[in-house]
């Protein structure tokens, strides 16, 4: 299976995303490519995000309200 990373885009964005390991896919297409192997000790590959908490709104409603 392929593993995700799901987000809500009205309560985050991303800011940074680990590359692929092979972004033309060439090598993952040899016969002789195998995970886990000396290079990739595991049989799951990395995936990794950096993410940037975007204002709530509802928060900025109640920070107005609070303030009157």
């Amino acid at each position: 299976t392929i593993d995700y990373i799901y987000y809500q885009r009205d309560r985050i964005r991303p800011r940074q995303l680990l590359n692929a390991l092979y972004n033309d896919g060439e090598q993952a297409k040899r016969d002789d490519f195998t995970l886990p192997n000396e290079q990739h000790p595991s049989d799951h590959l990395p995936l990794m995000a950096e993410f940037v908490l975007l204002p709530s709104s509802s928060t900025n409603d109640n920070i107005s309200e609070s303030k009157k």
